[in-house]
């Protein structure tokens, strides 16, 4: 119908800019080997101010997919202010009828997961019994690299630490490493893979909680997670709904897909 003709030239159009930039960007590079970048600027100006495709288009295109899955309270808080997670115990025994969007189903997709310190940090004070992530490779962002960064014995061979902005890493994750799936946790992380127009999919399980007070999830949309101020004052995400599933326990899971932040739709 009309709708599928319009997604299909969509598509074809977001394709044929890929490859543009690409072909574009290998004339560049040679040409910048040869004469240098600045003189090859001067004689091709079209590739200078031609806009490049939006980071959204070339992480859909090139890059790994990256999902955020995580729970949060109606009020919209992942933890309280001191870090505690202790109001999801509850319903850690009692998980709720399966799904496709459960943990156990959720983590067999994934093949790296990158968090941030402080997530990290909360997540080994429980134990290895308690380690949710089996043996799958875990990146933990820091400012500094390694930045007195401890890993317990069991998780030296799993365990890495990485100071790279979320563009840096998924390129060299995706590239270096051929993971396909990125699992993306802790708040701040989430808030700058999602600045940087990284995050794919968003997997939010509500839980029937007004915390009050606490951690919130998005945080201040001017911030760009990291504690810098974001350039681009209308941080909006545009978001389409897939599927959302009572899980007849109190908790609901809502999946939606991204689809362009506002630097994408200028």
């Amino acid at each position: 119908g009309i709708k599928k003709s319009k997604s299909t030239t969509m598509m074809v159009r977001q394709l044929r800019t890929v490859q543009q930039f690409r072909l574009s960007l290998v004339a560049y590079l040679v040409a910048a080997t040869v004469c240098g970048v600045e003189s090859f600027s001067a004689l091709w100006p079209p590739l200078r101010s031609r806009p490049l495709p939006s980071t959204r288009l070339l992480s859909s295109s090139m890059m790994m997919k990256s999902s955020v899955y995580i729970a949060v309270t109606v009020d919209g808080f992942i933890a309280t202010p001191d870090g505690d997670v202790g109001f999801l115990d509850p319903y850690h025994s009692s998980p709720g009828k399966p799904n496709k969007y459960d943990f156990e189903s959720f983590m067999k997709t994934v093949d790296v997961l990158i968090m941030g310190r402080k997530s990290f940090d909360k997540v080994i004070s429980f134990g290895p019994e308690l380690w949710a992530y089996s043996e799958t490779p875990v990146v933990v962002l820091s400012r500094q690299q390694q930045d007195n960064l401890v890993i317990p014995p069991y998780l030296q061979q799993q365990v890495t630490c990485s100071s790279k902005a979320p563009e840096e890493l998924v390129l060299e994750l995706s590239e270096q490493h051929g993971y396909q799936h990125a699992y993306i946790d802790g708040g701040q992380t989430i808030r700058r893979f999602l600045n940087a127009g990284l995050v794919d999919q968003l997997i939010l399980t509500r839980v029937p909680l007004l915390l009050g007070q606490g951690i919130p999830l998005f945080g201040d949309n001017n911030k760009a997670g990291d504690g810098s101020t974001n350039s681009n004052n209308n941080s909006r995400t545009n978001l389409e709904h897939v599927e959302t599933i009572d899980l007849g326990n109190g908790l609901i899971t809502t999946c939606y897909t991204v689809i362009a932040s506002s630097n994408d739709t200028g």
